[in-house]
């Protein structure tokens, strides 16, 4: 693989790159495009209602909760919405560039500057005492991106903003180098996110870029090392990442880890413009950004194995750029279908003022005043060998499912699981991650029914699910074409635990588009006798009838036509008081239960067939 730092030498060129507030013609251009007209004024009223609101507090018993009682969401909501609302003073300023939210934005800059630390109290080490006390700052996620929101605002306001008051902006500046990039220079590197295993790589990375291209300008040797430095732990990203391209964390994390990729690679680009031939020069590139296209189900729907949610808030406008770097029809179709789809109830629904700056600075630079039509085709297929991931979506439904292990990142215990959606709309679903908490990345991970394989649409034996780790994985993977049906299947049976004595457990699914049907077949052989119960989660009403259950969400319609020995099958609603699983899900959930009653084998086939 080509080295990214190869194509790195002195002079950096720090010039930012978006333009600077007070570059008034650039800013009013873009505000003038029908595309930018509502967003702008969108934002101004955001902005206009903060003037005078009081900031949102941290004290230190919100801190405390994560350790005391486990709970992230006290702390990080406040935390959050600071950082968000900051944002739109800054775009509101730019937009409108009068002064009138400039003293608002320095009173956020001052609270966040008073913060004790920039980090989550979640990815912050702990030895029972709740609040932190650290020989440095620990340079989590969400510190990183504070560092990128004030570095962004040095690039856009940062003449205004010494106007006002020189001494914050030097106070700032002295912050981003002791909490940013004071950290990430200590050798030995203290962090684990340089080991490229997962999201934190590229999300860290690309946001301490941003600081260390800012506040390291006057510094080119030192700044030039830690571009390097950077670069290095990218590269390991990507030569740990699946060479089929498949993003195995699911798609919601797709957006924060190829998502924000792009971001790292063009602050490289303009720090050294001869970087951009490395997006010829590394191939795996195209088809980590395309995962994104293939992921997506229909309407705001993607499949959301692992800890993704259902619905993904997508930056289309790094697709459009990962697009045209890449030379890539499929993505850019994918990106301007999303912002087609979008229109009608706004263009800037998928981003908000709300969002990270350099995400709305990108939608506002990056995308074109004018959109053709994409040209996307209804019937697409897509598989990913070495993730074992299967997407199909035509005219008449949406379809994903995955063989795969269970020790992958942000893993469920989920080998097996499959979704369906027809018009637009869920059916049989992956109920997704419940809200993070102390214990979501601890030993009890499993416990969670959202997390465990009782929550997925796969079978258990004898109340037991499917056990965690890589040896738990799916054995002979065929995915297969036979004239239009698609044919997957796998055998399960490692995947469960040894006192099961599963001799094999094979799951066949079988796509019919001609048909409009999809059938799943469970055969199954054990040494000892097992009772066998089949879940399948949905969204929307149930019912049991002549011709086995009949699912209903809307004007989505499925009917379950069951053969084999069932001794049992059940409908009801499905409840857990979680509030990631409300945010997911608005309307009812429902379970299904297909029984065997004691057998050493069985077998058994679900006939989908949509009306």
């Amino acid at each position: 693989m080509k080295q990214l730092s190869d194509l790195l030498q002195l002079p950096l060129n720090s010039v930012p790159l978006f333009p600077p507030a007070a570059d008034r013609e650039v800013w009013q251009e873009r505000m003038r495009l029908d595309s930018n007209t509502e967003f702008a004024a969108q934002v101004l009223r955001r902005a206009e209602q903060l003037l005078n609101r009081p900031i949102p507090a941290l004290p230190a018993s919100l801190f405390m909760e994560f350790v005391r009682h486990g709970n992230r969401r006290h702390y990080e909501t406040p935390y959050f919405l600071r950082r968000q609302q900051l944002t739109q003073l800054i775009l509101a300023e730019c937009i409108e560039y009068k002064g009138r939210f400039l003293e608002k934005m320095i009173d956020y800059l001052w609270e966040i500057s008073c913060e004790a630390t920039w980090s989550l109290p979640a990815h912050i080490p702990h030895s029972g005492d709740p609040l932190p006390d650290q020989p440095f700052e620990t340079v989590d996620l969400f510190c990183a991106q504070t560092g990128m929101t004030l570095s962004m605002s040095f690039d856009l306001l940062g003449s205004e903003l010494q106007t006002w008051s020189n001494n914050l902006y030097k106070r700032l500046h002295r912050q981003l180098l002791q909490r940013v990039v004071e950290p990430v220079e200590i050798e030995p590197f203290p962090f684990s996110w340089s080991s490229g295993v997962n999201n934190w790589t590229p999300w860290c990375c690309a946001n301490v870029l941003c600081t260390v291209r800012r506040v390291l300008a006057g510094q080119p040797e030192r700044q030039l090392h830690l571009v390097k430095r950077l670069c290095s732990f990218i590269e390991r990203f990507l030569s740990l990442y699946a060479e089929d391209g498949a993003c195995s964390e699911g798609p919601g994390y797709w957006t924060v880890s190829p998502g924000i990729l792009v971001w790292f690679l063009e602050q490289l680009c303009q720090l050294s413009p001869q970087a951009v031939s490395l997006y010829k020069q590394i191939p795996q590139l195209k088809k980590m950004a395309e995962f994104i296209a293939d992921a997506h189900l229909s309407g705001d729907y993607y499949a959301n194995f692992a800890d993704s949610p259902p619905q993904v808030n997508v930056p289309f406008a790094f697709c459009y750029r990962w697009a045209e770097r890449l030379g890539s029809q499929k993505l850019e179709d994918f990106a301007l279908a999303g912002m087609h789809h979008f229109k009608p109830r706004g263009r800037f629904r998928n981003i908000s003022p709300e969002s990270p700056v350099n995400r709305v600075l990108a939608h506002l630079f990056w995308l074109p005043g004018k959109f053709r039509s994409p040209s996307i085709s209804e019937d697409h297929t897509a598989y990913y060998p070495e993730t074992q991931l299967l997407f199909i979506s035509n005219r008449h439904f949406s379809f994903a499912a995955k063989a795969g292990h269970n020790a992958e990142h942000h893993n469920h215990n989920d080998v097996g699981q499959f979704i369906l959606m027809r018009h637009d709309l869920p059916l049989i679903v992956d109920l997704g991650a419940p809200e993070y908490t102390r214990f979501t990345f601890s030993a009890q991970r499993y416990e969670h029914i959202l997390i465990n394989s009782l929550g997925h649409n796969v079978p258990s034996f004898n109340g037991l699910g499917q056990k965690t780790g890589v040896e738990a994985c799916a054995a002979q993977v065929q995915c297969r074409q036979e004239g239009k049906k698609q044919i997957f299947s796998m055998d399960l049976s490692t995947c469960y635990p040894e006192e099961l004595q599963l001799i094999s457990l094979k799951r066949t699914f079988v796509i019919d588009p001609e048909q409009n049907s999809l059938t799943i077949t469970d055969c199954w052989e054990s040494r000892r006798l097992l009772n066998l119960l089949l879940p399948i989660y949905s969204v929307g009403r149930s019912e049991i009838n002549s011709q086995g259950m009949l699912l209903q969400n809307g004007r989505a319609r499925i009917q379950i036509i069951p053969s084999g020995d069932f001794s049992e099958m059940s409908c009801s609603a499905f409840s857990v008081n979680d509030p990631g699983l409300l945010r997911n899900w608005k309307k009812p959930l429902r379970q299904s239960h297909f029984r065997q009653s004691e057998r050493n084998q069985g077998s058994y086939t679900l006939l989908l067939q949509l009306p």
